[in-house]
């Protein structure tokens, strides 16, 4: 097949997830789910702001927006393997990010990590108020890559949007390790 872009997911992929941890640390299992369906959802399609999302955490762990914030920026790590790998593919392929994310802290880390000249395009769920797994996040993307589906390759670390983007015919990768992404990948590396 000849590919011509690839769609990289940022949380969980390019970057370390940084929800998560903190949910686990400040919640049950059930009740973190409660508090990402209640917060994040509507936070991902921009809909509830980065100050209400952050300070509605905050007063459910009892303790400040600023806290809960600096927790989730002091959890970011960046896949500098990847890094180095997208900066090796950029010259052959298109490259996109398409990530369920509020946009300030999204962005912050991007521009803190010089991450954002990576990427052909940055599509934002916050930004476009869609978020995965609608497959208009997945169209999206590609018209603004002007791309066929058939012509991308999707990474993500979550089953749910890995399926989705393969039902609009894009060849998806779940992403559970970098080591595991080079052999996939194969002869694009």
């Amino acid at each position: 097949m000849n590919y011509k872009a690839i769609i990289f997911d940022f949380y969980g992929v390019t970057c370390s997830e940084i929800g998560g941890p903190w949910y686990k640390k400040h919640s049950t299992e059930n009740r973190g789910r409660e508090l990402k369906d209640q917060y994040d959802k509507p936070s991902n399609l921009g809909v509830m702001s980065e100050s209400e999302f952050f300070s509605n955490l905050g007063q459910q762990s009892w303790t400040t927006a600023e806290q809960v914030r600096k927790e989730w920026t002091d959890a970011v790590v960046i896949n500098m393997p990847l890094v180095s790998l997208i900066r090796k593919l950029r010259p052959a392929y298109k490259i996109a990010l398409c990530s369920n994310t509020q946009p300030q802290l999204f962005r912050q880390i991007l521009g803190e990590n010089n991450l954002e000249e990576l990427f052909d395009v940055i599509v934002s769920s916050s930004e476009v108020h869609l978020a995965k797994p609608n497959p208009e996040i997945f169209k999206i993307t590609l018209s603004k890559l002007n791309v066929s589906p058939s012509e991308a390759i999707f990474i993500d670390d979550k089953p749910e949007n890995v399926e989705a983007a393969t039902a609009i015919g894009i060849r998806s990768l779940l992403y559970t390790d970098f080591e595991t992404l080079q052999k996939d990948f194969g002869v694009l590396n």
